[in-house]
């Protein structure tokens, strides 16, 4: 989620500076009809609350809280939620993939697109792996200043872990929130022209 309050990003879970990217809106957006309705929703990681209340505006129960991930306990987790619905730090993919593995619960998360072909990733899941599908846009995710950045080096994928899907089943293309004002329309741009004077306008 977006945000710069100083105050909201005091975690309890310690992110190193890559990680401190939440996640847009849209992203969930996109997948809201492929979660199921009825299950509580578990969004253990932090950032500044705002993954939370775009989970929650979106229809679900959703437990969001500042709290470290990786100290709640197997009867915690259940007491959470059904079902982990999560941008997890992307640094600490390999931890996040294995202890939800150890607490059985189902998920759907953002990860990065080469995690499904890592070794870690392998051993964990063995056949029984999850579903990966591919957003129809990339997207790109949030920082501390509210700017919503893409990565070249990494695309997000959804991966669902034992949530039934049906077989067409296709992320929506929700478009990302507008971080820039709208580029003017070429008639728009002739008008600027003309009230300049015939000078060339800045279209960058």
């Amino acid at each position: 989620g977006a945000g710069s309050s100083s105050s909201k990003w005091h975690r309890k879970f310690p992110y190193v500076k890559k990680d401190r990217y939440g996640t847009p809106s849209s992203a969930w957006q996109n997948i809201a009809h492929l979660l199921p309705a009825q299950l509580r929703i578990w969004e253990p990681f932090w950032m500044d609350g705002a993954s939370g209340q775009y989970l929650r505006a979106l229809g679900f129960t959703v437990h969001h809280e500042n709290e470290d991930f990786f100290k709640i306990d197997q009867v915690g987790a259940q007491q959470r939620g059904d079902i982990v619905v999560s941008n997890p730090p992307f640094s600490r993919q390999k931890e996040v993939l294995r202890r939800l593995k150890d607490l059985g619960l189902p998920f759907v998360l953002i990860l990065e697109d080469t995690v499904q072909s890592t070794e870690y990733y392998h051993d964990i899941f063995g056949t029984d792996r999850p579903t990966v599908l591919s957003p129809q846009k990339r997207f790109g995710f949030v920082n501390e200043e509210g700017v919503q950045k893409g990565n070249p080096r990494t695309t997000p994928k959804y991966y669902f872990y034992k949530v039934p899907l049906p077989p067409d089943a296709q992320p929506k293309c929700v478009e990302r929130e507008k971080a820039v004002s709208k580029q003017p329309e070429p008639m728009e741009v002739e008008a600027m022209e003309t009230a300049a004077g015939g000078g060339d306008v800045d279209k960058t």
